[in-house]
């Protein structure tokens, strides 16, 4: 870890502070007293310039751990910062329905979705697609349902909306992956969710 992380620690245990690693590559701490929480990456970037919250998005396992807490199901599966150690780990999901995919993409950037058993060569080959895009990668439980978006803005629910099958598949054929005109969201395409109590 770097210098200022390893500070941010030393003094949250000495004023006893509660204290969770989220992601020890990636520099990102969980700290918290009573009710209040504060998430940190790099040593510097908190609640209180608003960036730390995308980031921990951008990443894929503290966000898992997160939601893991705050009571939403995640799917099981491991990370991996090499091939060889991922392709050990094939034994354990042989017969299993998977999701390959980077660490901190977004825009299904690199993900491989096998809703049945693959064989070696088709999880090497998602471990490769993936690799490309990150040097680190999740292989995870495939879980079945739809992807919801949501918008959220100062706290509040503005919108939601459900991802739309096949975008990964039509992204990874481009060669320099984008979002075409016909996959941008339209505003139409979001709506406001009616939550009751």
């Amino acid at each position: 870890m770097e210098l200022s992380t390893q500070m941010i620690l030393f003094d949250a245990i000495q004023l006893g502070l509660n204290v969770e690693i989220l992601d020890e590559e990636d520099q990102f701490l969980k700290l918290w007293h009573g009710d209040h929480v504060e998430y940190i990456k790099n040593g510097n970037m908190t609640s209180k310039d608003n960036y730390v919250i995308p980031l921990a998005m951008a990443n894929k396992v503290v966000t898992k751990k997160i939601l893991d807490k705050a009571g939403f199901p995640v799917p099981a599966g491991a990370e991996f910062a090499n091939k060889d150690d991922a392709l050990r780990y094939y034994g354990q999901i042989a017969n299993s329905a998977i999701v390959v995919k980077p660490k901190s993409t977004n825009f299904g950037l690199g993900i491989s979705i096998f809703q049945e058993s693959t064989s070696l060569s088709g999880y090497e080959k998602a471990l490769d697609i993936a690799f490309s895009e990150d040097s680190h990668v999740l292989v995870e439980e495939f879980v079945a349902g739809t992807e919801y978006r949501f918008f959220i803005l100062d706290g509040k629910c503005e919108g939601c909306r459900a991802s739309r099958r096949g975008q990964c598949r039509r992204r990874r054929k481009l060669k320099h992956p984008r979002i075409s005109r016909k996959e941008k969201p339209r505003p139409s395409a979001w709506s406001r969710p009616s939550l009751t109590s």
